[in-house]
């Protein structure tokens, strides 16, 4: 679903009716492609938050040449991560390594829990991290 997030109208609809008889490669960035492409037709600009089933490496690229902006979770499989990201190995609980590859930038997060975080991103400038205290 694509839905404009100011107004919650549902702006696009594709329906999982399950699985089909063959494999489909790229899924993900199918369905968002598909889900954006009557917006950019019409010249829009605007930023796509998803979660790690469609994020991909190529989906940012993709959205940046339409002069759009990506922002979501990635999975620690994707063959296009840098081995960096996805090693957990010797790193420290809280922190945090970015890496950039043109317009995008990848953030790994180690946090207190052990977990790893990985957020892609193309909607910022800077390499900074604003810390906020929960009370």
């Amino acid at each position: 679903m694509c839905a404009d997030c100011e107004t919650g109208m549902t702006l696009n609809l594709q329906m999982y009716c399950g699985k089909c008889s063959g494999k489909e490669d790229n899924q993900g960035f199918r369905v968002v492609r598909d889900m954006v492409l009557p917006m950019l037709c019409r010249g829009n600009k605007f930023t796509v938050v998803c979660d790690n089933f469609f994020c991909t490496l190529r989906l940012s690229h993709y959205l940046a040449s339409c002069g759009c902006q990506l922002l979501g979770t990635m999975r620690i499989n994707r063959t296009e991560l840098p081995d960096e990201a996805k090693t957990i190995k010797g790193r420290t609980p809280d922190t945090t390594i970015f890496f950039s590859k043109g317009k995008c930038k990848l953030i790994s997060y180690f946090n207190e829990k052990k977990k790893l975080v990985l957020v892609l991103s193309t909607c910022h400038e800077k390499n900074e991290i604003e810390v906020v205290e929960q009370d």
